[in-house]
């Protein structure tokens, strides 16, 4: 692959790995963390911080490393909607020597200056956003990519669904109809299967669901476990077939991006 073509194709997959925007994830590291020091879960990245200046937006720009993007995951229905809150958000840190991505999500309902940091991109926009996002995590992100429900549906429908296994059967009779196509109320069986858009949308979704699924942190389980399914689907789907630059073209066609 072209040199100038690595970093776009590494920032697609990473799209594509977090486009299921209805749901936050933690770092595995959580579980171990000194709960004496709550800043743990984000220290060791914000170490490794570069103070390199990006020199622009162009795919065959020098980037620093790590080169740190926001994904930010909309609750929103339709673009027509104004207002919406950012329930999902991600800094997705490029670590292009180390040759890793690094996904550190923020809860959503997390309390910075009086409100949750889920109604602050809306208000007040990236460029102040992305300081509060620095004041969390110590990383600031140069960049920024939304998606909605309608991209996170079609992602996953691009891929041609996607195989997960799924640690344990549920329904939720509490989730919202808002979606004519999907169906309701979803549930699910155990067991490996093969999940269309909608149904990847309601799994990682749902957050009242019965057998035990009823909280955040399973849905963030649920959001985890379907993350880790979709490298292999991306493989064997169409869009593995796709240069890198239209993959980024096609992308960028589906979502918002100052990239």
């Amino acid at each position: 692959m072209p040199e100038k073509f690595k970093l776009p194709a590494i920032l697609a997959l990473s799209i594509i790995d977090t486009l299921l925007a209805s749901s936050v994830i933690y770092l595995n590291a959580r579980n171990t963390a000194n709960p004496k020091e709550p800043s743990s879960l984000f220290s060791p990245l914000a170490k490794e911080k570069s103070t390199q200046k990006i020199a622009s937006a162009t795919p065959s720009a020098e980037l620093s490393d790590p080169f740190n993007l926001l994904l930010l995951g909309l609750d929103r229905r339709s673009r027509e909607e104004k207002s919406y809150r950012t329930d999902a958000i991600m800094v997705v840190s490029v670590l292009k020597e180390a040759k890793k991505v690094v996904l550190t999500s923020i809860p959503r309902d997390l309390w910075l200056s009086g409100n949750k940091i889920n109604a602050y991109f809306a208000n007040e926009g990236f460029d102040k956003f992305k300081e509060r996002i620095a004041e969390v995590t110590g990383l600031e992100p140069s960049h920024y990519v939304t998606v909605d429900f309608d991209t996170a549906v079609w992602a996953v429908d691009q891929l041609g669904g996607v195989e997960t296994e799924i640690e344990r059967g549920f329904t939720d009779y509490n989730y919202p109809s808002d979606r004519s196509s999907a169906p309701h109320p979803p549930s699910f069986q155990a067991g490996i299967q093969t999940l269309n858009g909608e149904e990847a949308l309601e799994y990682s979704r749902s957050r009242k669901g019965n057998s035990g699924e009823g909280s955040d942190f399973r849905r963030m389980r649920r959001q985890q476990n379907l993350l880790n399914s979709m490298p292999q689907a991306f493989e064997k789907s169409n869009l593995a077939k796709l240069g890198a630059e239209a993959l980024y073209n096609l992308l960028t066609g589906h979502l918002e991006t100052n990239l």
